[in-house]
């Protein structure tokens, strides 16, 4: 008896051995789609947000071949307002509040923040490729895939009455809030000439370098995430050079009041300066 019982005990550690020696089969990893991000751009109405390069909410758009081209009952796009979890330095939940018209195959408009968190840079980078990606819930907690160990704030912290979640007034560009005295003041003012590179404007254009426009300082514009009620307005400049109209279409956040800041042309014609000219007169002039 105690021979049986002997062999019954070596044979049940035999068959646990195999099996705890049997390897476990593991799900394969999760395999994402890729993209570029870019720096979001001008104002695109079609999910009904007011945005441009200055905004900070954690937005973006998509490439077209993502955007769903069902709608609502409101006539949006049923990929309006969903999100996707991108995955860079920290993972990043974003609001889809547009469609990318003007990015290719494999492309994101964001937001300065949303690049500011994927790169792990404070600074305002331009873009960063081949971030992976995912659409995920909105409300759902992140879940993390590819190990980081840190997560950007993104959605789940913003209240759902963020007053940042601002709505395309129908056939009007957003103003409201946005009133400054300068509006009724013709001038003349006086401040500062610089230049920049023009494109997507603040006002919801989209300008040329070789364009007669500025960019207007932030006192007199008002609220950066907002259109002002000076876009579009014209500016007669009397320079060094030349006496130049330029049209309104963007704002300078650290242009101080009275001060302008050009496109190229605009700038190589009223001045010969090179790179900012002081104590520049203007006025406000019909366009």
């Amino acid at each position: 008896m105690k021979a049986i019982f002997t062999a019954a005990i070596v044979a049940v550690s035999v068959l646990l051995s195999a099996v705890t020696a049997t390897p476990v089969s593991s799900a394969p990893p999760k395999t994402l789609l890729q993209a570029d991000m870019l720096q979001l751009g001008a104002n695109d109405p079609v999910c009904g947000y007011v945005y441009n390069r200055f905004t900070t909410e954690y937005w973006g758009t998509i490439y077209g071949s993502k955007f769903d081209t069902k709608t609502n009952a409101e006539g949006m796009s049923l990929t309006c307002n969903k999100c996707v979890l991108m995955h860079g330095k920290k993972s990043v939940k974003v609001k889809i509040v547009g469609m990318c018209e003007g990015c290719g195959e494999n492309a994101f408009e964001v937001s300065k923040t949303v690049l500011q968190a994927l790169t792990g840079k404070t600074s305002n980078p331009d873009g960063v490729d081949d971030i992976p990606w995912e659409f995920v819930d909105c409300e759902a907690k992140v879940t993390l895939v590819l190990g980081e160990s840190d997560v950007a704030p993104g959605l789940p912290s913003q209240p759902a009455s963020n007053s940042a979640l601002r709505r395309r007034a129908p056939k009007n560009k957003s103003s409201s809030g946005n009133k400054d005295s300068s509006v009724s003041a013709a001038g003349p003012f006086s401040g500062k000439l610089t230049w920049y590179d023009v494109g997507n404007d603040a006002c919801g254009t989209n300008s040329k370098a070789s364009e007669m426009v500025a960019a207007l300082n932030k006192p007199q514009y008002g609220n950066v995430d907002k259109v002002s009620p000076n876009c579009g307005r014209c500016a007669k400049i009397k320079g060094d050079k030349a006496t130049v109209v330029v049209r309104i279409v963007d704002a300078c956040p650290e242009c101080k009041f009275g001060s302008l800041d050009l496109s190229k042309a605009a700038f190589k014609k009223v001045t010969k300066a090179d790179g900012e000219a002081k104590n520049i007169s203007w006025s406000w002039v019909d366009c």
